[in-house]
Order: C-alpha cells, then sequence, then structure tokens
C-alpha cells in the first residue's frame, strides 16, 4: 500500500485504519453468526462465507501494514474468539447430518478447516 499511494505516510496510516476497523467488525459479525447455530442452507452459506473470509484475512495480513498493536489485537480477536466458535459450529454442524447434507459437506467444512489453519 505504501508504494501506491507514494510513500505519503498519514494516507496510508489513514487507509490501514480503516481496513483494520473494516476487519474488526467483520471479525465481532462473523464471530455472532458462527455462534449463533444456525443450521440447514443458512449454516452452508455461512461456511461459504467464512471459508472466503479466512482467505481474504491471510492475503491482508501479508499486504496492510497494521500497526503492532492493533494487528496483534484483531490476531487474537480471530484466535480466541472466532475461531473457536467456528470449530463449535462444524461440531453442532457434524451432529445434525442427514445423507444429503453430509454429501454437501464433505467439500465444504475440509476447505474450511485448510482456510483456517493455512491463515494460521
Amino acid at each position: 500500500i505504501n508504494a501506491e499511494y507514494g510513500g505519503n505516510s498519514i494516507v496510508v496510516r489513514n487507509l490501514n485504519e480503516l481496513i483494520y476497523g473494516r476487519f474488526t467488525q467483520l471479525v465481532s459479525i462473523l464471530n455472532i453468526l458462527a455462534s449463533s447455530c444456525i443450521h440447514g442452507s443458512g449454516a452452508d452459506q455461512l461456511i461459504r462465507i467464512l471459508i472466503q473470509n479466512y482467505q481474504i484475512l491471510k492475503k491482508a495480513t501479508k499486504q496492510i501494514d497494521f500497526p503492532p498493536k492493533q494487528f496483534q489485537i484483531l490476531v487474537d480477536k480471530i484466535a480466541k474468539e472466532l475461531t473457536p466458535n467456528v470449530y463449535s459450529l462444524l461440531e453442532y454442524e457434524r451432529d445434525d447430518g442427514s445423507k444429503a447434507k453430509i454429501r454437501r459437506e464433505s467439500n465444504t467444512k475440509p476447505k474450511l478447516i485448510f482456510s483456517i489453519e493455512d491463515y494460521e
């Protein structure tokens, strides 16, 4: 981001703070959704969204220069709040399985677990 804005540190700092704020909001919303025991097609959609967002967070953390304190707070929030709730959602979904559902999830759940592990 720094090179794109000609090294203007104020613009880069403001942009990084804006992005950090959005990621923090995103993680909070996903945390609420993951902990709400959604089942059925809603859970399938949530799992797909979680896959995309872990992939985005992984890419963003490589490219964005968050201040160390803000970055650590975001990483801690993901590790301590979001990821455990996602694993709980997967457990909850596993207990509620029909044959069609198991077939559908045979692809999405491993992708989600891989995305989480790849991010960490």
